[in-house]
């Protein structure tokens, strides 16, 4: 309950414009490190790749880009076997720093991903005790994403994965 009401929160600050954005530049490969550190912690021992640059940096809020990875990457635990594999790669492309979180797990159906990032929609409605979640998340990721002047794409096929591109500016 605690978990829902800050996502909401969260979300009621955003619409009303109260949300700070305390950006300065980090080290986006560490973050994502720490975030697999994590992430290993609470689903075990799971076949997660990173490709980046060990000194590639983002101008951003650190803690939302936290927010924002952990949720995709959470999604991306979840929906994915125990044998799939996960791979998360960053680059900086056209003083952009691009971001992309690639499952081969059970992907979403194509009519569905318009859907994915309206607040309480969930993709698969029958399994949604299994994978917990309120169908904040997504919503929460592309307002951060937005905030920062940011997009997300969407690729995804079903039983053969998906694929979350983030592509954050990279100037003052």
């Amino acid at each position: 309950m605690e978990i829902l009401i800050e996502r909401l929160l969260m979300l009621a600050r955003g619409d009303n414009k109260a949300l700070e954005v305390n950006k300065k530049k980090f080290n986006i490969y560490e973050l994502i490190e720490e975030l697999v550190k994590d992430a290993r912690i609470v689903y075990g021992e799971k076949n997660i790749e990173v490709f980046c640059d060990r000194n590639l940096e983002v101008n951003a809020d650190r803690n939302l880009i936290k927010e924002l990875l952990r949720i995709i990457l959470d999604n991306a635990i979840k929906y994915t076997d125990v044998d799939g594999n996960i791979k998360i790669s960053a680059e900086e492309v056209d003083k952009n720093v691009a971001i992309i979180i690639k499952d081969d797990g059970i992907g979403i159906p194509e009519e569905e991903i318009p859907y994915i990032f309206d607040r309480f929609y969930r993709v698969d409605k029958a399994r949604s005790k299994e994978t917990g979640g309120m169908g904040l998340g997504l919503s929460i990721a592309k307002l951060i994403v937005e905030l920062h002047g940011g997009k997300i794409e969407v690729n995804s096929q079903l039983n053969k994965g998906s694929e979350f591109k983030i592509t954050i500016p990279n100037y003052q």
